[in-house]
Parts: C-alpha cells; sequence; structure tokens
C-alpha cells in the first residue's frame, strides 16, 4: 500500500513539475513574447554591429552591455524581413548548443513600439534576444540556440558585414575557413 501511495505522489509531482508556472514558452515554439513580434513585425530598420565578446559595464557605445567595436552599414526594411522570418522559425530557436558565448555580432531591429536586440555567437549557436520597450529599456529576455542551422543568421550576418573578413572566413557548418 505503501509503494502504490509513493509512486502515486511521484507519479503526480512529475506532473505538475512538468507544467511550470506558466510563463515558459511551449516546447517547439518560438520565445518571442507579444510585443516583440509586434516590433519584428512593424520593424523599418536594422542597425547591425561588431561587438566584443565580454560584457563591459561602463563602455561608452553598447548593446545588451558589450562594446560595440564596429557598426555595419543600417539595413533596410527587407533585412529586417528577413531576419523576423529567422527568428519566427521555431527550429531558430531549438537547435544545439555550446556554452561558449562569445558573441560578436548584434542585431537592434527597430519597430513601430520599440527595439529588439539579437546578440549572437556563431561558435557556440547560442543567441540573446531582448526586447525594449520605446524608452529603449529592456522589457522582455529570451535565449535560444540555432545550431547546426547556422546558415540563416550567418547569411544574415555576412550580408550586413561585406568587408569583415572574421564573419566572411565562418563557414556554414561552424568553424572558419
Amino acid at each position: 500500500m505503501r509503494r502504490g501511495r509513493f509512486l502515486l505522489c511521484a507519479a503526480a509531482l512529475a506532473v505538475l513539475a512538468g507544467r511550470g508556472t506558466g510563463d515558459e514558452p511551449a516546447k517547439g515554439k518560438p520565445r518571442i513574447d507579444k510585443t516583440g513580434l509586434a516590433v519584428l513585425e512593424s520593424a523599418s530598420r536594422v542597425e547591425v554591429f561588431r561587438i566584443k565578446p565580454r560584457r563591459e559595464k561602463d563602455a561608452a557605445k553598447q548593446i545588451g552591455g558589450y562594446p560595440i567595436v564596429a557598426a555595419g552599414k543600417e539595413q533596410g526594411k527587407e533585412f529586417a524581413a528577413g531576419l523576423t522570418k529567422v527568428l519566427k522559425d521555431e527550429k531558430t530557436w531549438n537547435g544545439q548548443s555550446a556554452r561558449c558565448f562569445n558573441p560578436g555580432v548584434a542585431f537592434r531591429v527597430h519597430g513601430e513600439k520599440g527595439s529588439v536586440d539579437v546578440i549572437v555567437c556563431f561558435a557556440c549557436t547560442n543567441f540573446n534576444f531582448t526586447v525594449n520597450d520605446s524608452d529603449g529599456k529592456p522589457a522582455f529576455k529570451s535565449s535560444g540556440a540555432f545550431g547546426p542551422r547556422v546558415g540563416p543568421l550567418l547569411k544574415l550576418a555576412k550580408k550586413a558585414f561585406p568587408d569583415d573578413k572574421e564573419i566572411q572566413g565562418i563557414r556554414e557548418g561552424g568553424g572558419k575557413e
């Protein structure tokens, strides 16, 4: 009898533990809140940056705490639509990853009611996603892993930085050429 009760309690706890708080995204669904989705779908331009891989609190020019070392040419609606398509694809969020997170590229998407920052590490295939309100303050944060499907984000980074030898040298299968 005791064993039966124990198994019943264990099963109930497992079910409850699997339910979470309700704030977590459903498995296989992109982790973008409604505001972030609205920003992406109304995007008019995208700023592109090369960043240092370590945060610096006191950096004069930074995105998400990462110092900006170079800015690429601002991109328009077509680029924004391509990045939005990639970010809305669940495969972008649910890939394999490593744990280094030494990002080198950042995108800032500007929409009607704020902006979205996407900070990317092509070495570990992880990225951070931050929705900023119209005042530029972070309102929602998420992260994902796009590996081994590097192609879509890498293609956008290469388009944004056509003269950057390091970015151009990253192979779609990972690593440098």
